[in-house]
């Protein structure tokens, strides 16, 4: 049995699905892990975790690697970007970018972005100004076919006009497959857009 403590504020299902598969990992767990959460006053929700495993006195297991296996689960996705942005930024810039992009990506961004590539899309999101509310970048994923490109656009106040975009790109050679546009909520009130679109080049 392990009992682990977690913030309210960030426990979710998918937190609790995350922390039993790292159990079962290291534990060598056998079959589904039986959970029971609870819920007090206290600001730490408690869940109790029941791992059937074949010989626990045969299992080797390090503490400190679930410990910080589970540590790593329990940080945010705004917590994973603070961390990037303090090493690629002075320690002092790192935080005000941190702050000023606290809770400002949508869920969606955030499922399919790691905190590097947030980094470089806030590094480009840093050049907008009222004389300058574009910029964009083209770039082959090390993951996708040679005929695989994307290309992102940022914008301030206002996301660019498709009509104007995608005429571009065809210009360019480039078969538009996809695009998913990003509102970006910064704190200093000021919107600010991410338009990603997936391309095929013949």
């Amino acid at each position: 049995s392990c009992l682990v403590y977690v913030p309210k504020d960030v426990y979710t299902t998918k937190l609790r699905i995350q922390i039993t598969q790292i159990l079962k990992r290291h534990f060598k767990g056998l079959g589904d892990v039986q959970h029971t959460t609870y819920f007090s006053e206290s600001i730490l929700a408690r869940t109790l975790y029941q791992i059937n495993v074949e010989d626990m006195d045969t299992i080797k297991y390090d503490y400190a690697a679930i410990e910080r296996e589970l540590t790593d689960a329990c940080k945010t996705w705004d917590d994973k970007l603070s961390e990037p942005l303090c090493s690629v930024f002075t320690d002092e810039e790192g935080k005000r970018l941190s702050n000023l992009y606290k809770d400002a990506f949508p869920v969606s961004y955030q499922e399919e972005t790691n905190s590097l590539t947030a980094v470089n899309d806030i590094c480009h999101l840093e050049t907008l100004s009222d004389d300058n509310k574009l910029a964009m970048m083209l770039y082959q994923p090390q993951e996708e076919e040679r005929s695989r490109l994307r290309f992102k656009l940022y914008n301030l106040d206002e996301p660019a006009s498709l009509s104007e975009v995608l005429p571009m790109l065809e210009n360019m050679g480039c078969n538009v497959i996809g695009e998913v546009p990003h509102r970006i909520t910064a704190n200093d009130g000021r919107g600010r857009w991410i338009m990603d679109f997936y391309l095929s080049v013949d």
